[in-house]
């Protein structure tokens, strides 16, 4: 999903993605000027445990 502001510029996106096993892997993008400023990736596996990361001026998960 895409968030955009006013003038429809993309400011955040939010992704889920999920396997046929039950593992997930949510990610959270902040834009500024079109560019990625952070993003904030948390997966969780079919045994419940989870995991976050942030990554600062980029982004990894597409």
């Amino acid at each position: 999903m895409d968030v955009r502001d006013n003038q429809g510029q993309l400011v955040g996106q939010l992704q889920h993605l999920c396997d046929n096993q039950g593992n997930t892997v949510d990610s959270n993008t902040t834009y500024y000027a079109g560019r990625p400023v952070v993003q904030v990736i948390t997966t969780r596996d079919n045994q419940g445990r989870v995991e976050t990361r942030t990554i600062l001026g980029g982004k990894i998960v597409p």
